[in-house]
This record gives structure tokens, C-alpha cells and sequence, in this order.
């Protein structure tokens, strides 16, 4: 079950939209450009922050930091207004093809940022469509990678990225051997959690700094039903 977001400024976020139904929303590469140009203008707008983002035909993936709390909600809000008439009048179709609710996680940046920016740059490696993240267009890959030029706007490193190597080209090396590593397991795990159950992705120092209500709220607990407790 997800609950209900709490988007604060500052905090960084890990987004997700699907097409409705499992269906695609891009259809072609004109259609993954102008969702991209259309989300960037609207985070230029709306004071939200971009530091990774991947669009596929049937899902889009964003880290960002909103400097507002609506940012987010808005720029979403835009990007629906605009993009779905574009797409239902270019293939004469009718209706959302997003799904109505898009996903989003708080991400520690300073302890998983790389790691989240990397799953969202490796998306299109994963499902196959490339044989190399930096070779997929739609996403950030390339940019962070040196492969790209930078496009400026709304886009901002990561202070963790800045800290890859003393200079852009050292940085751009780093993280291209880091695209070529598989994330482990349980960073794996998080992110998936995240993106299904709105968990937070937090060291433990973080959590340990958060207020016990909301901790509680997130505890793992085993699954299936309760063990009874044994009779007196």
C-alpha cells in the first residue's frame, strides 16, 4: 500500500511515471524529446532542480531537489497539460496515456544519489534497448559521462558527482566506470521499494535523526500475518 506524499524543499526525490495500462506514452523519438523538453521547461519554471532523468517508451525516471513544495506537483501537473495533447493529437488517440498516479521516494543524496542517478541512467541498458547507458539519448547518461554536452537550465550535478575527481574529465571517467558496474542487490532492493512503496532510501544515521513516528512507519515488518502470541 503507498501513502500519500510529503514532498519537502530541499530534499531530493526519485520519480517515476508509467504509460496507463502498461502501454507506452513515447512512441517514437520525437515523442521521448519533446516529453524531456517539455519536463526541463517546466522544472526551469517551477524551481525544481534535475540531476538524473531516462525516458523509455513506457516509463520516465527523475532525481530531482524541488526549491518550492509544490514544485513537483506542478511541473507534473504542466507536463500532463501540455504533453498529452501533443501525443493524442500527433496519433489521433484519446485520453491520459499516463498512469494516474506517477510514483516518488525521498532519496538521501550524499549517502545514494550516484546510486539512484545510476539506475536511472542504466534504465535503458537494462531493458535491452542499448548496449551501452551512455548510448541511450533520452537520459543523462551521456551528459554526466562526457558523451553529451551539458544542456544547463534546471539540470545541477550532484554534490556527490562533484566529488568523483578534481576535474570535469576525471569526473565524466569516474562516472562512466560506475555505469558499467552493476548495482548490488540490496541498493537494488531499496530503489524498487521506493518506487512501489513510497519508502524512503536513508542511511542509518538519517534514520536515526528522523522522529520515531515517522520511522515507525516505514519499519519493515516480516511478511504474511502476525505470530499469535502464546496463551497464559
Amino acid at each position: 500500500m503507498r501513502r500519500a506524499r510529503a514532498i519537502s524543499t530541499g530534499r531530493s526525490y526519485h520519480l517515476m511515471q508509467k504509460g496507463h495500462g502498461g502501454h507506452a506514452f513515447c512512441l517514437d523519438a520525437q515523442d521521448r524529446q519533446t516529453y524531456l523538453d517539455l519536463f526541463l521547461e517546466a522544472a526551469q519554471g517551477y524551481g525544481l532542480l534535475v540531476h538524473a532523468w531516462s525516458c523509455t517508451d513506457r516509463e520516465a525516471h527523475w532525481l530531482v531537489t524541488p526549491q518550492r513544495v509544490s514544485a513537483v506537483a506542478e511541473v507534473m501537473q504542466q507536463l500532463g497539460r501540455r504533453y498529452v495533447p501533443l501525443f493524442n493529437r500527433r496519433w489521433s488517440r484519446k485520453g491520459t496515456p499516463f498512469d494516474g498516479r506517477y510514483r516518488s521516494y525521498w532519496v538521501e543524496v550524499d549517502a545514494f544519489g550516484l546510486c539512484v542517478a545510476r539506475y536511472i541512467d542504466g534504465q535503458a541498458q537494462r531493458m535491452g534497448l542499448v548496449g551501452l547507458a551512455v548510448d541511450w539519448p533520452w537520459s543523462s547518461a551521456g551528459i554526466w559521462a562526457g558523451q553529451q554536452p551539458p544542456i544547463g537550465g534546471p539540470v545541477r550535478e550532484l554534490a556527490s558527482y562533484w566529488r568523483l575527481g578534481n576535474t570535469p574529465f576525471e569526473r565524466e571517467q569516474a562516472y562512466q566506470r560506475l555505469l558499467q558496474e552493476p548495482l548490488e542487490e540490496p541498493v537494488l532492493a531499496e530503489i524498487q521499494r521506493g518506487l512501489a512503496q513510497g519508502r524512503p532510501m536513508l542511511s542509518a544515521q538519517c534514520w536515526a535523526s528522523c522522529p520515531s513516528g515517522f520511522v515507525q512507519q516505514w519499519m519493515l515488518r516480516p511478511r504474511g500475518r502476525p505470530r499469535r502470541q502464546p496463551t497464559p
